[in-house]
């Protein structure tokens, strides 16, 4: 018990300061725009999304504090501490001997890794920095959740075993395993990865394990349907973007064996962070190998390290489990089905236990030859260093700007990582900045017209218009159907005095998007400064129906009308405006000098 409050102590000390942590990247899209978490109603209702279930955790949350960060990272950080349990849990419970061993029941309940050992590893896995981007960055929750089931699946045929194969854990099993196909298609490897652990730690063999639980593993097999019915494998053979996420064999980008061959470099990148997790990258923008010859030296290390791994789990099992499970895990993103980002940390959620496991088991190699201080010694200085370290990660995801110039400094190529830093520098109104950022966002990919539009925005704002319809114009280059693009451009060519240009664009964002919140106001606008009375008193009246009686639209109409001489239509538009916006100083002005006599 008092293990288990030091590791739930630790972790809740190490994400303390996570809780600032502010919206980046996809939290926009899956949180701040998303209208899916508006409500919670049922469970159904979000099966539209690519991760029901992550979804619904966020209407839960968005229920409580709306768009207030703090209860995503209070939930964010429940989840891994109940993970990090979780994995104490099964540690110090999965059985010395399998039942192939032999040896009495009594033997076979002893325990693997000493109390000590397991709470070693499962502390240091809570508190690791590596863990900080399936933590403090909010989305992915999806990470740390899926990661939560997956070892609730683990732990649950430990239950089995221990239990006699009582039906009840095979249920929970199966219920478990089911929820993670819904959190995140990751969840794909934990059928297989639970029947090697059974077969390596429980049963002994892969025959025995399936003639004891095969009606479990049949049942885990069939989640499979889940991701199915959410269009995971029809988006890999055909390619979808309809839920953000780009992946699978139409990836424009790259081809599978592009990917293949980049990911030997990617998977030893995350094993030196597990050892050494400085410096992190939010988002690594990871460049392509350009050749086989490049993959070569990482390829050849990783593919010793896999033949390591299955003569392991041929000649001593529990070893070759260790290595296996990591490969196992990281199978879905680091194989041949591209994905449109090649290196994310969060993806080392899971693997990193058993690489501790490797690390903490060394370490008492070290403690057996020195003593049990310089043991305890090492260990709390490992702690005290990762825990320290993991306070100063959280810290730096407590700004956007802050996060992307982190990001710029360490790839300074990674176009995406200058437009979200000019973006995050133009929410602070340092719009000078985000110039500049944009700028260098477009000198690496120039055909962007995210980072476009977004420096024209910028552009605006400094009252550089004629900059910024160059930059407009560039974007409908890419997005020619862009309603409020066009808006935008109208705006802008307004302020440069080209009207006519303006009005062109205003009718086309009218003709792509009727429903157009502005366009119709903002044209009116631009018509009354051209001195068209006629036609902006019709496009305010439009405005004004499409807004359901906009108090401004029908002001505007009434000026229009005073100077086309039908003063009784204003002033009936006016007593309108007075009577729903009392406060309405201008219409209230306007009234009464029509109503003065002479």
């Amino acid at each position: 018990m008092w293990y288990g409050l030091v590791i739930v102590f630790a972790g809740a000390i190490a994400y303390a300061n996570s809780f600032r942590g502010v919206f980046l990247l996809d939290d926009f899209g899956h949180i701040v725009t998303s209208e899916t978490i508006k409500s919670v109603g049922p469970l159904s209702v979000h099966l539209a999304d690519f991760r029901p279930l992550v979804h619904f955790t966020l209407a839960l949350n968005y229920a409580i504090s709306g768009l207030e960060v703090w209860s995503y990272h209070v939930v964010n950080l429940l989840i891994h501490l109940a993970s990090a349990m979780v994995l104490y849990t099964i540690l110090k419970s999965t059985p010395k001997l399998s039942s192939r061993e032999g040896g009495s029941f009594q033997d076979r309940s002893q325990p693997l890794l000493s109390t000590q050992i397991a709470f070693a590893v499962a502390l240091l896995w809570a508190i690791h920095p590596i863990q900080t981007q399936a933590i403090t960055y909010i989305i992915q929750r999806g990470e740390s959740l899926m990661g939560m089931w997956y070892l609730f699946v683990i732990y649950c045929v430990l239950r089995c075993h221990l239990s006699g194969n009582w039906a009840a854990w095979k249920i929970i099993a199966v219920a478990c395993c089911a929820a993670g196909m819904f959190t995140k298609e990751t969840m794909v490897t934990a059928p297989f990865a639970a029947l090697m652990y059974d077969a390596v730690f429980l049963s002994g063999t892969w025959r025995g394990a399936l003639r004891r639980r095969w009606p479990m593993y049949v049942g885990m097999s069939l989640t499979w349907g889940i991701l199915a019915y959410l269009g995971l494998f029809h988006d890999i053979l055909y390619g979808s973007k309809k839920h953000g996420v780009d992946l699978g064999f139409q990836v424009e980008t790259m081809t599978p064996w592009t990917y293949l061959l980049t990911q030997p470099e990617v998977i030893l990148h995350y094993l030196r962070l597990c050892v050494w997790p400085y410096p992190q990258c939010f988002d690594y923008g990871w460049q392509p190998v350009k050749s086989w010859m490049d993959a070569a030296v990482p390829g050849m290390i990783v593919l010793a390290m896999l033949g390591v791994t299955a003569l392991g789990l041929i000649k001593r099992p529990k070893l070759g489990f260790l290595g296996a499970w990591v490969f196992v895990i990281l199978s879905p993103t680091s194989s041949f089905i591209p994905i449109k980002d090649f290196a994310f940390e969060h993806r080392m959620y899971l693997p990193l236990a058993t690489i501790l496991i490797l690390a903490v088991a060394g370490g008492q190699r070290i403690v057996e030859a020195t003593g049990k201080r310089i043991g305890v010694v090492l260990f709390t200085l490992a702690a005290v260093l990762l825990g320290g370290r993991t306070i100063l990660r959280n810290a730096d995801y407590s700004s956007a700007s802050v996060m992307w110039a982190d990001v710029v400094a360490q790839r300074p190529m990674h176009a995406r990582a200058w437009n979200y830093y000019g973006v995050a520098l133009a929410v602070e109104g340092k719009h000078e900045d985000a110039v500049r950022a944009y700028q260098q966002a477009l000198a690496i990919k120039p055909d962007s017209d995210d980072v476009q539009i977004n420096c024209g925005k910028a552009l605006s704002k400094l009252g550089r218009y004629p900059e910024a319809v160059t930059h407009y114009r560039e974007a409908l280059k890419v997005s020619a159907d862009d309603a409020m693009l066009h808006h935008s451009l109208a705006i802008a060519l307004e302020k440069c005095g080209q009207l006519d240009a303006a009005l062109a664009e205003y009718s086309e964002t009218i003709r792509l998007d009727p429903g157009h919140p502005f366009a119709r106001f903002n044209r009116g606008l631009a018509l009354k400064s051209a001195g068209k009375w006629a036609e902006a008193e019709v496009a305010f009246e439009q405005a004004a129906k499409f807004n359901t009686g906009d108090a401004d639209a029908r002001y505007q109409r009434a000026v229009c009308l005073v100077q086309l001489g039908k003063v009784q239509g204003a002033v009936q538009e006016l007593e309108w405006v007075v009577q729903g916006r009392p406060d309405h100083a201008a219409a209230r002005e306007l009234l009464a000098q029509l109503r003065r006599p002479g």
